[in-house]
């Protein structure tokens, strides 16, 4: 980082923004007894909440902020008021006797009220401007009003250096500062997009202005008559209609309110130990508002319906019915959802970008970083803006396969004629199932099968005897014969309701030493395909992927195998191969973990045949509570046709010999911006949100892996 001060001061930590993700960053930093922080921002006023939502009221219990200002040493001292005898120690009197909830404390506000019910957000604010106020005076503390511009990473020495902007005279010399640690609470802000149709013209009104009733009627009241569009159905949108609707019918009866919204509202549920939609749905006082006063049973006879005229519409008529009924209005409020504030720019010491990536499942950040090495072995870089390309792939695939349904139905069918007319059926249905794998590999589909007796993977009885209907394509097509057949099957043992029983899958996971990276790729990369394609062993290797957030340095094989008779002659053809033992003794020196589980596929869910869509990989892992698989895939059945809408999917098993419980699905995207994008989407999907509202409750625990395919890879 060029111009900044080679004898910047160190700290083990710096903290940007004050908000109150900064504010519960540093406590949590003192708790653990890290110190020194350099905490940055350009007020100290407790951010957005404060200085824009004060008169908003909260969707959070006052219980739940009363035990947050406790939750952590620094801020019961904070909020006591009482020091300790030690700085890393509980408040306490001079006795050495820890002070108790039952002593006056600075939080008598809060404790006054139902701690089952909300407040406003001027509480909580005043809460936060308390504990920012302790927090600065802490001695591990040092505080800079100002912003980080940038933060660079030195691999060598494993540390941030941080570049300072600050408008204070008095620390105009405060350029920069080094860190191991550099924690980014930069906040969101609401989002405004391009509105479709011919509409540009029109006034917007920011949210926040409308999320204070104040500031509503300072703005509105002034004016004539006024109509104003409110676009959206998110919490927001529903705390500025009750806004707009209670200043019309008092100071501005003249005022009038369109809402546009394309889906019904949702609501948080309350589950037992978490909440289902808790970042979308409606709670609190908004959530009672609505239901009181929006839902269509209740709408035309509200005195709301007198001044709010409610405009529905589906997903894709956004030009049509905002070109309809946005005209004549003197203010537009975009009431949609919020977008992360910029943040300082990121990179290495090598001028490489940073980019944060959010693990959800964790709530933790990964950097995504490959290095220039491991980008060389990709089949291709992940270039940006490549989801029409993407769709394009997914949509010649799709009908690639359905054409192959067809075919192989067709075929079937003359193959049923001809076995009752001619005893010379079996050489003609060798020959068209030699014509179908042409037309597979003409197709760009290829084989899972690299053997030729193989080819086929033909449905067998206990006498080697075809059975009808459970051919290759039957079992790859969704809507197969086999699903069809489930609910008559249902009497059968559990994993044959569950799976299509034929193939065994193994995932193989290694952890690979982070300086051994390229010589496991080389050496996996020869051994792997080798075994796949030597006729003798009857294994196909699905894929090989390596984890880019999430675990990295992790590696992720799939293997297909015929039945478990497949599995141990695989096992026993590879391990007498006069190679293995070399390969095996390398592997042992590259890898620190291995992790092998057998798994089956779900039947309603084949595994996909070789496809080169491009973009990334997603593996989700689900540990499932004990005896709830058959219920998962009972919903699931029905949440895969709707997430098939916006998703492409690879495959999905249950663990049958390993980490017992546990369904891996695995999805493939364009890109990590797609992946949101289409997420996203499903809500709209008839069926998906059942799907997770009966599913949620089965899961003990998830994970998720984002994954880019090695070059061998069968599917990529």
């Amino acid at each position: 980082m060029s111009g900044l001060d080679e004898t910047a001061p160190e700290y083990e930590a710096v903290v940007v923004g004050a908000g109150p993700a900064g504010v519960t960053c540093v406590g949590n930093l003192l708790e653990r007894e890290v110190a020194p922080i350099l905490w940055v921002d350009d007020g100290f006023d407790g951010g957005r909440m404060n200085r824009k939502y004060r008169e908003v009221p909260s969707n959070t219990k006052v219980s739940l902020f009363i035990n947050f200002a406790t939750a952590v040493a620094p801020f019961r001292k904070i909020v006591s008021g009482i020091p300790s005898r030690d700085r890393w120690e509980e408040p306490s009197e001079s006795d050495g006797v820890v002070v108790g909830g039952e002593k006056p404390d600075r939080l008598q506000a809060l404790r006054s009220m139902d701690p089952d019910e909300g407040c406003q957000l001027s509480y909580a604010s005043d809460m936060i401007l308390m504990l920012t106020e302790g927090l600065r005076r802490d001695t591990g503390v040092t505080t800079r009003k100002g912003r980080v511009v940038n933060a660079e990473f030195d691999d060598a020495t494993e540390k941030w250096t941080v570049g300072i902007r600050t408008e204070d005279q008095s620390d105009a010399n405060f350029k920069s500062a080094q860190a191991k640690r550099i924690v980014l609470c930069t906040g969101s802000s609401p989002t405004e997009i391009p509105l479709p149709g011919n509409v540009v013209d029109l006034p917007h009104l920011d949210l926040d202005t409308c999320l204070s009733p104040t500031y509503l009627k300072q703005k509105l009241t002034p004016l004539g008559p006024t109509t104003v569009s409110v676009i959206g159905g998110s919490h927001s949108a529903i705390l500025v209609l009750r806004n707009l609707y209670n200043l019309a019918r008092t100071d501005k009866p003249d005022l009038k309110v369109r809402w546009l919204t394309r889906h019904a509202l949702r609501y948080a549920e309350f589950m037992d130990g978490w909440i289902l939609r808790d970042n979308t749905g409606l709670k609190g006082e908004a959530a009672v508002w609505a239901k009181n006063n929006l839902e269509p049973e209740n709408f035309k006879t509200s005195d709301v319906s007198k001044y709010i005229d409610a405009i529905s519409y589906e997903k894709g008529q956004e030009k049509t019915v905002f070109e309809q009924h946005l005209p004549g209005s003197n203010f537009v409020i975009q009431a949609i959802g919020y977008t992360r504030d910029p943040i300082p720019s990121l990179n290495t010491s090598a001028a490489k970008d940073i980019t944060p990536y959010f693990k959800h499942d964790k709530g933790t950040f990964n950097l995504l970083l490959a290095s220039e090495s491991f980008r060389r072995l990709l089949s291709g870089d992940i270039e940006p803006d490549q989801a029409h390309a993407f769709d394009a792939k997914q949509k010649d695939f799709r009908l690639n396969l359905s054409e192959m349904q067809r075919r192989k139905k067709e075929q079937e069918r003359q193959s049923a004629q001809s076995q009752s007319q001619s005893a010379s059926s079996p050489a003609k249905s060798s020959s068209t199932d030699s014509a179908q794998t042409q037309y597979l590999d003409a197709a760009g589909l290829g084989s899972l099968s690299l053997s030729a007796g193989e080819a086929q993977r033909k449905s067998t009885d206990s006498d080697g005897k075809k059975k009808p209907g459970t051919g290759r394509l039957s079992s790859f097509i969704y809507g197969t014969e086999e699903g069809r057949e489930m609910d008559r099957e249902i009497e059968r043992s559990f994993s044959q309701v569950l799976a299509r029983g034929k193939y065994v899958h193994s995932i193989v996971i290694h952890e690979v030493k982070p300086d051994k990276v390229d010589e496991y790729v080389e050496l996996v990369g020869s051994w792997y395909p080798k075994m796949a394609n030597m006729p003798e062993n009857k294994v196909h290797l699905v894929g090989s992927w390596r984890t880019e957030v999430g675990d990295c340095d992790q590696f992720v094989h799939i293997w297909e195998y015929q039945r478990y008779q497949g599995y141990h002659a695989s096992l026993h053809a590879i391990q007498n191969h006069p190679d293995f033992h070399e390969f095996d003794r390398k592997l042992k020196s590259l890898i620190t973990s291995k992790k092998t589980s057998l798994m089956q596929e779900f039947r309603f869910w084949p595994t996909s045949p070789p496809r080169q869509l491009g973009g990334v990989f997603e593996l989700r892992s689900y540990t499932l509570h004990p005896g709830n698989l058959l219920e998962w895939e009972t919903h699931w059945q029905k949440g895969l046709a709707a997430r098939r809408e916006v998703m492409e999917g690879v495959g999905a098993w249950f663990v049958q010999i390993g980490d017992l419980n546990v369904v891996h699905h695995l999805w493939q995207f364009a890109d990590l911006e797609e992946r949101r994008a289409r997420r996203e989407q499903s809500w709209s999907v008839p069926g998906w949100g059942e799907t997770v509202h009966r599913t949620v409750p089965l899961i003990q625990k998830m994970n998720s892996r984002i994954m880019m395919p090695m070059p061998w890879s069968a599917i990529s």
